[in-house]
This record gives C-alpha cells, structure tokens and sequence, in this order.
C-alpha cells in the first residue's frame, strides 16, 4: 500500500465519519425539539385542567346544595 492510496482511505474514512456526526447531530436536535414540544403541551394540558378540576368540584358542590330546589342553576367559578 503506498502513501497515496493510504491518504485516499483515510481520506474517505474522514469524510463517512463527519456524515455520521452530522446525521447524529441532526437527530438530537429533532428530538430536543419534540421534547420541548412535549414539554409545552404538557404545561398547557396542566394549566387547563387543573382549573377545571375546581370548577367541576365547585358545580357538584352548588350542585348537591340546590337538588331539591331546580329552579336555581350552579354557580360556575372562574379561577
């Protein structure tokens, strides 16, 4: 093997290595960003449920209060 062919391998060993890293890195940066997605729906589903918990639970409580009495409807409570 001669010094050419060597520099020619190495070469194209080099350039299979740096398409690797490029493809690796552009898949982490994917999947930070599905996280980061994830992690923004999560905080909204949290930031309208738990609103809604209380308002359920305040209407089944104004709720049980007035059975007897159907004329007068459930207060909804707003947060």
């Amino acid at each position: 093997m001669n010094k050419t062919s060597a520099t020619e391998s190495l070469s194209k060993s080099l350039k299979e290595v740096i398409s690797a890293v490029e493809t690796v890195t552009q898949k982490i940066i994917m999947k930070e960003e599905k996280f980061k997605n994830w992690k923004a729906k999560n905080i909204r589903r949290k930031h309208n449920y738990i609103p809604f918990l209380f308002n359920e639970d305040a209407c089944k409580e104004a709720t049980a209060k007035t059975s007897g009495r159907e004329s007068q409807t459930a207060e909804v409570v707003k947060p």
